[in-house]
């Protein structure tokens, strides 16, 4: 009975030293976990460190690497920018080449004296008139046969740089990136390889009937770059009259020309090119010695044209002594008398080809 409770105390102690043993091997693993789990935290940490300073410093290394390239490749996008603004001429323009071979164009000799100027001063210029008054023709003819002569057409939201970069065929990915500096620096290329010479941008704005502004932010850039930098000469043509007053009032660094319509002899001219027949004088009455009102009337025949322009000056006039203002004097009616008033004072000999139309009560 002793030798079985010995035995039995004896298991019981071996039972305990196991338990003991398998605890302790526990708590060892747990600290040798919590261990391995701070090392791979540490080292994720550093890791992530090296990933971050690696890839700064790959990013910087890519933007000195581009800047680099940018500047010194002997063959840079900036050089070749150059080289097209160089052979640029605006003879390659369609309705110029298409104008001359039929002749259906007429030199400006006021405009093309003025443009002789560009480069002798330091202003810019600003071309200014009616819409088809032909501005861009005579700009276009006056500068045909000359080298260096970019053409840029912009709307008012256009961003001044990029829509030159794009003119000067530079691809899109670095056109659209195109800041004043990049541009200053074509500009300084093709100068220097033009020994000295400044070429000519002719910059076309084309107002967007939504917005009122019209290019002041574009007419700063290339003030900046004619006038204060001298790399280039800037010819800008508007496409309305309006826009003149939309125009920055800075006269002192401004030439400004004004292209109207044709007087008498330069009409009947015109139309001699065109091969019009020779009774003008109602279709100069009634529509006027426009350049692009001619043209149409030319192709169209006087009669049909005078048709169509009377037809929709009625239109227009329904439109005004019918319209409820905000006034009495901003009225249809007040406007109706007004028409009566200038009609009955300006001693018109023919006031009033349709009298009917200022009898229709509003």
């Amino acid at each position: 009975m002793e030798l079985e409770l010995a035995q039995a105390q004896q298991a019981e102690a071996e039972a305990r030293k196991g338990r003991q043993a398998a605890e302790a091997n526990i708590q060892q693993l747990r600290e040798e976990s919590e261990q391995q789990r701070k090392e791979l935290k540490a080292r994720a940490h550093w890791l992530t460190a090296v990933g971050v300073v690696t890839a700064v410093a790959g990013v910087a290394g890519a933007t000195v690497a581009v800047l680099n390239w940018w500047q010194a490749r002997p063959e840079t996008i900036a050089n070749n920018a150059a080289d097209v603004l160089l052979k640029s001429k605006v003879d390659d323009s369609m309705e110029l080449r298409e104008a001359l071979k039929k002749e259906e164009i007429m030199a400006r000799p006021g405009l093309a004296e003025a443009l002789t100027l560009l480069g002798g001063e330091k202003k810019y210029m600003i071309v200014e008139g009616p819409r088809g008054s032909g501005k861009t023709t005579g700009v276009l003819l006056a500068l045909s046969g000359k080298p260096g002569v970019l053409r840029v057409k912009m709307t008012s939201e256009a961003v001044a740089c990029v829509e030159i970069a794009k003119a000067l065929r530079i691809p899109d990915g670095v056109a659209n990136a195109m800041t004043q500096t990049m541009l200053e620096d074509v500009l300084h290329k093709a100068k220097k390889a033009a020994k000295g010479a400044c070429p000519t941008i002719v910059v076309e704005f084309n107002r967007n009937a939504e917005s009122d502004g019209y290019g002041k932010e574009q007419v700063s850039v290339l003030k900046e770059v004619c006038v204060d930098k001298r790399l280039v000469n800037v010819v800008i043509v508007l496409s309305d009259a309006d826009g003149a007053f939309a125009m920055p009032k800075d006269h002192a660094r401004q030439r400004k020309i004004w292209v109207d319509d044709f007087n008498e002899v330069d009409a009947h001219t015109y139309l001699d090119k065109l091969g019009a027949p020779e009774l003008r004088d109602e279709l100069f009455y009634q529509a006027g010695t426009r350049a692009v009102t001619l043209f149409a009337a030319a192709k169209k025949g006087f009669t049909k044209y005078i048709a169509t322009v009377q037809g929709v000056a009625e239109e227009e006039i329904r439109e005004l002594i019918t319209v409820e203002g905000p006034t009495d004097k901003a009225s249809g009616p007040a406007f109706k008398q007004l028409i009566i008033d200038l009609l009955e004072n300006t001693g018109n000999p023919n006031p009033n080809p349709n009298p009917n139309l200022l009898t229709q009560t509003s």
